[in-house]
């Protein structure tokens, strides 16, 4: 393997790292949406909890906040 296709292959996987993280980011957000919106709707928090994924204290901060 040459170095062009050395370095073209670290920068391939340093780029679908930052996108990977990107829409994990993403993903949780849209997680916490969901959850916020459960709990406004007076869903349990257990059900919450279990619908997104979410651990019970997670869900919990959510609801105080």
């Amino acid at each position: 393997m040459t170095i062009e296709q050395e370095i073209k292959l670290q920068v391939e996987a340093r780029t679908n790292e930052r996108l990977n993280e990107k829409l994990n980011e993403k993903l949780n957000e849209k997680t916490i949406e969901t959850a916020k919106k459960m709990l406004e709707n007076n869903i349990p928090a257990e059900i919450v909890a279990k619908c997104t994924g979410l651990e019970i204290s997670q869900v919990d901060k959510l609801k105080q906040s």
